[in-house]
């Protein structure tokens, strides 16, 4: 016998998010509770299944790192009832926690916590499974199933649980205690402007911090304020007023599981693997310049600048390093686990990564990078998934959007290493790369070079459009080489012309775009 309890509703909660804060605390929410059952049941003597329960995992930088479910063997101690008993105890404490801290607090708890019984789709399944079935299989169609009995609090005007998730980390609410313990005078999860100019943060600390913090007792935009701070102003470039939303879920990880046959110690070993896949990313993401929303299992929902610099100084890094070092950190655990376990294809990472203007509405820009992850997810227009869908879309409205395929590993490679190499353009390149932007836009000459590629001309068609002297010196004349290496590349391994021109055009313009000092 087997007990497992979901939790909900994410995405309408998610929906109603309007802050990068309560994005955050949205989603750290459901993370916190399925911890505080962890908790609670471990205290008194449950049979976890899943997830791993030694040690409690704690995040640095206030990320969730727990999924939605968790799974017990039913005994003894292990019982519905007790299980029934915790929850009500977690939302016991969690509606004294929303009556202490809201504004204009209802007559009593009691009709917050009536609201949280009407509101959260709390779920517990009791599954006798025969020996030799499928048990996570099991239990997880019949939570699928549970799922869809959704709750509609109709009868209340307002919504206490948002307008808990709406407050301050510095307010000092449970989650923000639990995420940021002794922390919570230091004002750390960012909004989308502060995340976006991580760099001029980076760059001029003091200053930076100043007019930071100076901008939240007034209205005044703080993109003006750091403008018209010469020392800042001449490191500031467009794309500090961009941000990535960036999705990013495991490919492969029906077939892991399953490798397990559901035993207990194989099952512990693959959830410390993903555990430990959370918790790096969440420190890859911080030094990169982001914020880890949600790090749950195979998941990953992050905001992230476009462009950062490093740490040290030296180098400007941009979203395609941070989709490097994920892949890296995602193969040294999960996919590892899965080599020692015999099983292929290995697990792999599929993103969905929406870059947006900081003004654009952020429910808009969350959805769109979902949309994208699911597009690369889709096996029947990508096979083996491993697929990374971008969408960069400027101010104005307009947009490039590509999919790029990891599993083509020579295109992929010279890709990444092409945006960057060239992070930081000199003026010679600078200039050459709006000339190719302004020639790859003719729809003419992109169809010749299409032909050219088609027939392993490419070189010669490069050497006659791009032969006059301005061009053969010796930055320009390597630059386009470059270009050519790379369009080759792509056209070769996407033989679709449309998919081809994308993908060309929309790294193009990312490269181009990083380096722009005005829009």
């Amino acid at each position: 016998k087997y007990l497992a309890l979901t939790i909900g509703p994410i995405y309408n909660t998610f929906n109603q998010a309007r802050e990068t804060r309560t994005v955050w605390a949205a989603s750290y929410f459901f993370s916190w509770f399925i911890k505080q059952v962890l908790i609670e049941t471990k205290k008194d003597g449950f049979h976890i299944f899943l997830p791993f329960p030694e040690p409690i995992a704690l995040s640095q930088w206030g990320s969730g790192l727990y999924a939605d479910r968790i799974y017990f063997v039913e005994d003894e101690k292990t019982t519905k009832v007790g299980l029934s008993n915790i929850i009500e105890k977690i939302k016991n404490d969690l509606s004294d926690d929303i009556f202490r801290l809201i504004d204009n607090k209802p007559s009593s708890e009691v009709l917050i916590k009536k609201f949280l019984d009407d509101y959260l789709n709390l779920h517990i399944a009791e599954v006798e499974i025969e020996t030799g079935k499928p048990v996570l299989n099991t239990i997880n169609g019949i939570l699928d199933h549970l799922e869809l009995k959704q709750n509609f609090p109709f009868r209340y005007d307002r919504n206490f649980l948002i307008e808990y998730l709406n407050l301050k980390v510095s307010e000092g609410s449970l989650l923000a205690k639990d995420a940021f313990e002794g922390q919570l005078k230091r004002r750390r999860f960012r909004s989308i402007p502060e995340i976006s100019t991580s760099t001029l943060d980076r760059l001029h600390k003091e200053k930076y911090n100043e007019i930071v913090y100076g901008s939240f007792e007034d209205e005044i935009d703080l993109f003006k304020k750091l403008t018209n701070e010469r020392s800042i102003n001449t490191d500031f470039r467009q794309h500090h007023k961009y941000y990535a939303v960036l999705y990013a879920d495991g490919d492969n990880i029906g077939q892991l599981l399953e490798s397990t046959n559901d035993k207990e110690d194989k099952l512990h070993e693959f959830s410390k693997q993903l555990l430990a896949f959370g918790k790096l990313a969440e420190s890859i993401i911080v030094d990169y310049g982001g914020n880890g929303i949600y790090l749950g299992g195979e998941d990953v929902l992050a905001f992230a600048p476009v462009a950062c610099i490093s740490k040290d100084g030296k180098d400007l890094k941009s979203v395609f390093d941070l989709i490097s070092e994920l892949d890296l950190c995602f193969t040294k655990t999960v996919a590892h686990f899965a080599e020692q376990q015999g099983v292929m294809p290995l697990p792999t990472l599929s993103y969905g990564i929406m870059i947006s203007y900081v003004k654009h509405p952020l429910k808009e820009s969350l959805n769109m990078a979902h949309s994208l992850m699911n597009t690369a997810k889709d096996k029947n227009r990508f096979p083996n998934k491993n697929t990374i869908g971008l969408r960069f879309q400027k101010h104005s409205g307009q947009y490039m959007e590509c999919f790029i395929e990891k599993s083509k590993v020579d295109s992929r490679q010279l890709i990444f290493d092409f945006v960057s190499h060239y992070c930081q353009l000199n003026q010679n390149e600078n200039d050459i790369l709006s000339g190719l932007i302004q020639r790859f836009r003719d729809e003419l000459f992109f169809r010749a070079m299409t032909l050219a590629a088609a027939g392993n001309r490419l070189e010669a068609f490069f050497h006659n459009y791009f032969n006059e002297d301005d061009h053969k010196t010796k930055g320009k004349a390597s630059f386009i080489e470059k270009v050519r290496t790379l369009c080759e590349s792509i056209f070769k391994q996407y033989p679709v012309e449309n998919d081809a021109g994308q993908i060309i055009f929309t790294v193009l313009r990312f490269v181009h775009f990083i380096n722009q000092k005005k829009d």
